[in-house]
């Protein structure tokens, strides 16, 4: 089994705005939960913001996490997956049927991203990235499917170089072939 980790499934502004919930739900959830083990409240069946405290204990546990998670390339087996890894081990794939793809390739895209926060203040603000994906091919490269992307160059590249040490497919750049 060969891995390789990426980075983190959140671009800044995004951590950011999960911090706040998981501030939020930290605030009501994890003081009610700490309460009820240490015997200073009661746990009362009847009452609806009981089940809203637990509930924001949980969400905050499952932000917390999410938090952690970096996606990333797994092969095992002659298998491609798309994974989610949390402390280096793997917690959720998706697996890439590699029957009708010859060819692996990068697009690189220059992509715009708005912050979530600032809309209101300025509905315009943004910052720029260059994404490198790494697309399957098939043989004339007139379909693609995406496997993954990255914000690095670097990055993408060892994914091009285990995917083809362990797999069936080679590098060619994206040249479609489409009248013959």
């Amino acid at each position: 089994m060969k891995k390789l980790i990426f980075s983190s499934n959140y671009s800044g502004h995004q951590k950011f705005i999960l911090i706040l919930f998981l501030l939020f739900t930290s605030f009501f959830g994890d003081f009610y939960v700490l309460f009820l083990c240490l015997g200073m409240m009661n746990f009362d069946p009847q009452d609806w913001a009981c089940y809203f405290m637990i509930l924001c204990f949980l969400l905050s546990l499952f932000i917390l996490l999410r938090l952690f998670t970096k996606k990333g390339i797994l092969i095992n087996d002659k298998k491609l997956y798309k994974g989610q890894f949390i402390f280096g081990k793997i917690y959720f794939k998706k697996e890439f049927p590699l029957q009708k793809w010859t060819d692996v390739s990068i697009l690189t895209f220059s992509k715009s991203r708005k912050f979530a926060f600032v809309a209101a203040a300025n509905p315009d603000q943004g910052y720029q990235e260059k994404w490198y994906e790494i697309y399957l091919l098939n043989e004339k490269h007139t379909q693609k499917e995406m496997v993954i992307y990255s914000t690095k160059k670097e990055k993408a590249d060892e994914a091009i170089k285990l995917i083809t040490e362990n797999l069936n497919l080679t590098y060619n750049s994206y040249s479609p072939d489409f009248y013959s």
